[in-house]
């Protein structure tokens, strides 16, 4: 019999057999179940020369396949096989996350993940060119719009150039001032309204008794 411990042979192809269901593949020191379906689907690939027969197999001392890459990125690798190749398990806005993804795809030689990958990529550099544009045009309009005067300035500008009234004139504030003096005590006649004036009867007879005096 075999010594204790030691794998038969045919327990050494279990995981290379079309009949072996479930593979163990040893990434990086992570260890990963998946199956032969789920390798598969991504057709022509690493990960279809892997499971054939004619595949040079690299194993760790639990007899699992070994892959020296990152786990990390691994797990999205399988995840997107998992999904028959239709998600992405990753921040699509982290573009190094994705830029690191798409070494991965090319190592494993996985199309659809490559392409995928490469689509978000490509998204996110349209991003920033429009994010680009938008800056560009904001300056530009900053640049070239008129500048606007402050509040405060506005009004001290209003202040200085307010034109002072003009100091009135001595002598027509004289006549004036004599006008005023000489028509206290008359009245505007009704037939006139205004336009001549007479003196009061106090002041008719006054000049007329000073005549009088003058003429005997």
């Amino acid at each position: 019999g075999e010594p204790e411990g030691v794998m038969g042979d045919d327990e050494n192809r279990s995981a290379t057999q079309p009949s072996s269901k479930i593979i163990n593949l040893n990434v990086g020191g992570t260890v990963f179940a998946t199956s032969r379906e789920t390798l598969a689907a991504a057709g022509d690939s690493f990960f279809s020369s892997l499971i054939s027969e004619h595949f040079k197999q690299q194993r760790d001392q639990n007899n699992n396949l070994f892959i020296d890459r990152d786990p990390k990125l691994f797990a999205s690798v399988l995840n997107f096989l998992r999904s028959q190749c239709t998600y992405l398990s990753v921040d699509k806005c982290n573009r190094a996350k994705l830029q690191s993804l798409l070494a991965e795809a090319e190592f494993y030689a996985v199309v659809p993940l490559m392409e995928e990958v490469q689509r978000q990529l490509d998204e996110l550099d349209e991003e920033d060119k429009k994010r680009e544009a938008e800056r560009s045009r904001k300056k530009i309009h900053k640049a070239f719009a008129p500048s606007r005067p402050s509040r405060q300035s506005s009004q001290s500008s209003d202040t200085s150039t307010e034109t002072p009234p003009a100091a009135p004139d001595a002598e027509g504030q004289r006549e004036e001032e004599e006008d005023e003096a000489d028509g206290e005590g008359l009245e505007s006649t009704p037939l006139t309204q205004g336009r001549y004036v007479e003196r009061t009867h106090a002041g008719l007879i006054s000049d007329a008794a000073r005549h009088m005096d003058m003429d005997f």
